[in-house]
């Protein structure tokens, strides 16, 4: 993708981000998506994570930026599915991918777009987005090139505890996510429980779909500077934010698994690291 128009697609991006009076997070998927992610990491505060090509593990590393999160997975419909489930992203960036996901098109944004909330959608060839906002559309070389925006003001919901692993919780009945550029607004459908909404991924999420930075060397740390009485430090109620890992929903269940020590060695017994 020629420089001139990744600097566009930059620009974009970046003007809706600045929208955002909260930290915020971004998913981004295939290339560029890890060098748009390290300057939006750069510029705003948040939680940004690309799924790309792990060569750019040096980038990342160059980088050092503690919001930064990097990805080796190919993706198709299901992981799609298995993140909806179990994660809310603000802004999702699709680069040259709609197509290789397994599925329709379409079939593909309507899982996406259940699991954020703005999505920006670049492609090379035809691509029937009636209804939706196209930033800009080219003719290069006798392939169409444009760049389209989907907003999603509907609540968007989290139904699992963990992701494609496993049968769920049996008391768990979701979560409801609201949000706007202020602020998100989570609401428990089982339990009266309220808590501060942290961007990011769930350190389980993040290892299953292979990541790659943070290290897992930087993991391991992070989980040995956990302090505190905890009751259920599963992997799936670790929020990693960037290189921090937030721990959460310790109010309604008793797990044995309730050290940073006992985590780590039923992470490394389930093959996780």
């Amino acid at each position: 993708m020629p420089q001139k128009f990744i600097e566009n697609l930059y620009k974009r991006i970046a003007n809706l981000c600045r929208e955002f009076k909260r930290p915020l997070s971004v998913l981004a998927i295939g290339a560029p998506s890890g060098d748009i992610t390290l300057r939006l990491a750069e510029e705003f505060e948040g939680a940004f994570m690309a799924i790309d090509d792990p060569q750019l593990l040096q980038s990342f590393r160059v980088a050092d930026n503690k919001k930064a999160m990097l990805l080796n997975k190919v993706v198709d419909l299901s992981d799609l599915i298995g993140l909806k489930e179990v994660q809310y992203f603000d802004v999702v960036l699709i680069f040259d991918k709609i197509h290789s996901f397994g599925a329709p098109h379409q079939k593909a944004l309507n899982v996406i777009m259940s699991m954020c909330s703005h999505c920006f959608v670049w492609h090379e060839g035809d691509l029937n987005l009636t209804g939706h906002e196209s930033l800009c559309l080219f003719v290069s070389c006798g392939t169409r090139r444009g760049l389209w925006k989907l907003n999603n003001t509907a609540p968007n919901t989290i139904d699992r505890n963990w992701f494609k692993t496993g049968t769920a919780y049996t008391g768990n009945k979701g979560i409801t996510v609201s949000s706007d550029f202020a602020k998100v607004e989570i609401k428990y459908r089982h339990r009266d429980e309220h808590r501060d909404w942290i961007p990011g991924i769930d350190l389980k999420s993040f290892l299953l779909l292979g990541g790659v930075y943070p290290t897992k060397q930087q993991i391991l740390s992070s989980i040995d500077s956990l302090d505190g009485n905890f009751k259920d430090l599963g992997p799936h109620n670790l929020i990693l934010n960037g290189r921090k890992l937030c721990v959460i929903d310790q109010d309604d269940y008793e797990d044995p698994v309730n050290t940073p020590q006992k985590l780590k060695d039923h992470m490394k017994s389930i093959g996780l690291i």
